[in-house]
C-alpha cells in the first residue's frame, strides 16, 4: 500500500482504509491541485467492479462525489451517489463500474463537496474503509509508534519516503 498522501499518524494513514478498522481512517485533502491517490498490490490476481466506501462524517467533513480507479492500463472514473448514513458519524458509498483485473490498482479521489470551510478550494476526506476486494493490510498495533526517515524526507529528489516501526 502506498499513497500521495503521508500521514505522521498511524491511525490516519491511506493503509488504514485496509485494515477492517472503523475506528482508523485516512486523512484526504481532495482539492483542484490535490488529487490524493492509494496504491495497492494484491497477493493474486482480482477482478473489480466495486468499491463499497465507508467514510467519517462530521463537520468539516466532505464526502467524495468522483473517483477513478486503475489498473495500470485501463481506467474507470465513476461519479459517486450520495452517501447512505450508517450511524453516528459514518456513511456509505457504494462504487460500480466495469469490471477491471489485474494485481494492482491505483484509486483517486478526483472530488469531494462539500468544502472543509467556506472559501476552501479543498475539501477533508476520511475514508474508513475502501471496501476493495481481496485488499486487507493489518492494523497497526497500539504497542507501536512511528518515525519518518528524515534524511529520505530531506533529499533533494525526495522520491522515497520510508516508515519505521519500533516497539515502543
Amino acid at each position: 500500500v502506498d499513497s500521495s498522501q503521508r500521514s505522521g499518524d498511524l491511525r490516519h494513514r491511506a493503509s488504514t482504509a485496509l485494515d477492517g478498522d472503523p475506528s482508523t481512517w485516512w486523512i484526504a485533502v481532495v482539492g483542484p491541485k490535490q488529487r490524493p491517490r492509494l496504491d495497492v498490490t494484491l497477493p493474486a490476481p482480482t477482478t473489480v467492479d466495486r468499491l463499497d466506501l465507508q467514510i467519517r462524517t462530521g463537520p468539516h467533513r466532505a464526502a467524495p462525489t468522483r473517483l477513478t480507479i486503475s489498473n495500470g492500463t485501463e481506467s474507470r472514473t465513476v461519479d459517486l451517489g450520495a452517501p447512505i448514513t450508517d450511524g453516528p458519524r459514518t456513511a456509505r458509498i457504494a462504487a460500480t463500474f466495469a469490471p477491471l483485473a489485474g494485481t494492482g490498482f491505483t484509486v483517486r479521489l478526483d472530488a469531494a463537496e462539500p468544502p472543509a470551510r467556506r472559501g476552501a478550494d479543498a475539501a477533508v476526506v476520511e475514508v474508513r474503509e475502501l471496501g476493495l476486494p481481496g485488499a486487507q493490510v493489518a492494523p497497526v498495533p497500539a504497542t507501536f509508534r512511528s518515525e519518518e526517515h528524515t534524511s529520505e524526507l530531506q533529499s533533494p529528489c525526495n522520491l522515497v519516503c520510508r516508515l519505521l516501526l519500533e516497539k515502543k
